[in-house]
């Protein structure tokens, strides 16, 4: 299921990675450019270093130049310091996004990246940037905690890792976000834990706000992920300023290391590119709109 999740847990970097400026080192592969083609950002997940999107997207690189965004403390930005609170890390990487000459964005972001995503794309459009494309995947929508607007996803991560009443490895397997392999590897566990752990601290108390981005919004995620199982995903209508299909694809959370061609599909004909998809796309669902009668499961809660 897992497949290449967690290849990117590799703390070696090159010498050229250690000339790049403090806005530059949010990019893996160099900061987006002013281009003709879709400048693809993508948000990693919780604990996730950004080399994983090099597997995971590299069938779009004929269509989009995919540019993962590392946050403090993961790979080639191991020496850093972990950034905990919410919102100084947006402030950074909304700063380093703005410094970039790239007028064809679109942001990905995969479970705690899809909610830091979506809060980018509203600095961004704060800051007069246009986004063309929100694409939110392994999350659910928001959901109302006290006025405001709170990850469901995150808040069933917390529910589990505070409980007590297993270790964090064993949460986290339990949860289907970390392989029994890793939990088992002193040595993974030593590059992977810290990370996940600082994470947890960033999205204990993150929440999305009540305001919708301009951007088309659309929701991906595994048909069997287990920190998907029983949540809905109308809350991301809150978010979006129009229509907001959810595509079902088959796999658990980490759907994108075996569903590349797939993903890739999807992500392309979001982005004008109509290019078919694979001979799996009959498994690829998108509930109706929000305006005609609905089903029961039309809030896109996780078909059983």
């Amino acid at each position: 299921m897992y497949g290449n999740a967690f290849i990117w847990q590799n703390p070696a970097h090159s010498a050229k990675e250690t000339t790049l400026t403090a806005h530059e080192r949010w990019f893996l592969g160099g900061p987006p450019q002013q281009s003709r083609r879709i400048q693809l950002l993508c948000l990693p997940h919780s604990g996730g270093g950004a080399s994983s999107y090099r597997y995971w997207l590299e069938p779009l690189s004929d269509v989009a130049d995919i540019r993962a965004v590392q946050f403090p403390g993961r790979e080639n930005r191991r020496a850093e310091p972990f950034v905990t609170d919410g919102d100084v890390l947006l402030h950074r990487l909304t700063e380093a996004v703005m410094a970039t000459s790239a007028d064809h964005l679109a942001l990905f972001g995969h479970s705690l990246g899809a909610v830091m995503a979506t809060r980018l794309c509203m600095a961004l459009e704060a800051r007069g940037r246009t986004v063309r494309a929100l694409i939110v995947s392994g999350h659910a929508g928001p959901t109302t905690v006290s006025g405001t607007s709170r990850s469901q996803t995150a808040q069933r991560f917390f529910d589990v890792l505070t409980n007590g009443q297993l270790s964090l490895a064993d949460a986290l397997v339990e949860l289907g976000a970390m392989p029994e392999y890793v939990r088992d590897n002193a040595s993974l566990q030593e590059l992977l834990v810290p990370a996940i752990r600082a994470d947890l601290r960033l999205i204990a108390d993150e929440f999305l706000g009540t305001e919708r981005v301009r951007a088309p919004v659309t929701v991906l995620a595994g048909v069997d992920d287990p920190l998907l199982t029983g949540l809905d995903f109308a809350g991301w209508r809150t978010v979006s300023p129009g229509e907001c299909p959810v595509h079902w694809i088959p796999g658990g959370h980490f759907y994108l290391a075996d569903q590349r061609e797939q993903v890739a599909g999807v992500i392309r004909r979001l982005l004008g590119h109509h290019t078919p998809l694979t001979a799996n796309a009959d498994r690829v669902s998108v509930p109706p709109s929000p305006a005609a009668p609905q089903p029961a499961d039309a809030a896109g809660r996780r078909p059983r």
